[in-house]
């Protein structure tokens, strides 16, 4: 395998990357370098073990970034929103020096996780604006040749940040919010398992050089709305199930999650993104475009709500997963 065929996979110890990282590794066409400020935790010797070469960097600095993508065919590239919005990281800078450092290195190939875009008639959405200031510098660069990576909303939200609840009977399960309506559709999918064959789909698709040049791809497998997750929750598990809308402001819904209040308000105020959700392409067609890479990629389909909940065991009403929603975070 020539060394111009490396991916370059920012964030490999993560959600996205890891997926990334992981399949690449496993079809063995493209060598895999694995980019991560971390390279003796578990899930980066995990990588070192089936194959990555996996570098030492941070996203600040661009000297770093550089030397990772000497000699590498396309990069995938996303940033630390969620430190971010923590305050201390400026996500800006982390892109700009992204797309900086493939320019200098001399790479074409240049994948950018950077969310969706909001239609202006919608409003501003504080959640996409770095995102999409990102975007616009990377498609502005004529040295790269840039897709745009679109995720929605993960499967894993659910566990993540945003847990369903017991009702005050102990037995009834909850999909409990503000601002989520009953009509609002989420695009959703299975990041662990879906994201790393759409981005192999990419890298052998016929199209990668004319329609994804310059082009996006949403990353979802359909849409639903909370009433409808509700009751595929409620099919696969047999337990009682339904949406409740909050007032807006109740962010406190969860016990035991010292973080869920500043989480809760950073997904949950930001009502220009959910009503973008609710209209527009992502009411029809949504996994088109994903089931049309995934294919060349792999034998699957992206996973379903339905599929994701009867693989991994998903379920409220048990202590441990009680536990594991309190305890997981975005780190």
């Amino acid at each position: 395998m020539s060394p111009s065929r490396i991916v370059v996979v920012i964030g490999a110890t993560g959600q996205q990357g890891g997926s990334v990282a992981r399949t690449l590794l496993e079809d063995g066409r493209f060598p895999v370098r694995a980019f991560t400020r971390r390279p003796d935790s578990e899930s980066a010797l995990a990588l070192a073990k089936a194959g990555a070469e996996v570098v030492q960097g941070d996203l600040n600095n661009i000297a770093d970034l550089e030397r990772a993508f000497k000699g590498a065919y396309a990069i995938y590239a996303l940033t630390d929103a969620w430190s971010a919005a923590k305050g201390g990281v400026d996500e800006v800078t982390q892109g700009k020096n992204l797309a900086d450092a493939a320019v200098r290195a001399g790479v074409k190939k240049f994948f950018f996780s950077c969310g969706f875009r909001i239609d202006p008639k919608f409003g501003p959405s504080p959640m996409c604006h770095d995102k999409n200031v990102i975007e616009d510098y990377c498609q502005g660069l004529p040295e790269l040749e840039v897709t745009s990576i679109w995720p929605m909303f993960y499967h894993t939200n659910w566990i993540q940040c945003m847990p369903p609840r017991l009702a005050a009977d102990g037995r009834t399960v909850e999909f409990a919010y503000p601002i989520y309506t009953k009509d609002m559709e989420f695009p959703v999918l299975d990041t662990d398992n879906d994201m790393g064959p759409a981005i192999l789909g990419l890298l052998t698709s016929p199209k990668l050089d004319t329609d994804y040049n310059g082009g996006s791809l949403i990353v979802a497998s359909e849409s639903l709305t909370l009433p409808q997750m509700a009751a595929i929750y409620s099919k696969v598990t047999g337990q009682e199930a339904h949406h409740v809308f909050l007032p807006t402001g109740d962010y406190d819904f969860v016990d035991g999650r010292g973080d869920w209040t500043s989480m809760a308000r950073s997904l949950a105020v930001d009502t220009n993104v959910w009503k973008f959700w609710s209209s527009g392409p992502y009411r029809k067609g949504v996994a088109d475009p994903l089931a049309d890479v995934m294919e060349i990629s792999t034998p699957t389909k992206p996973t379903t709500w339905e599929a994701w909940l009867r693989r991994t065991g998903f379920n409220v009403q048990d202590p441990a997963w009680r536990e594991k929603m309190i305890k997981t975070t975005w780190e």
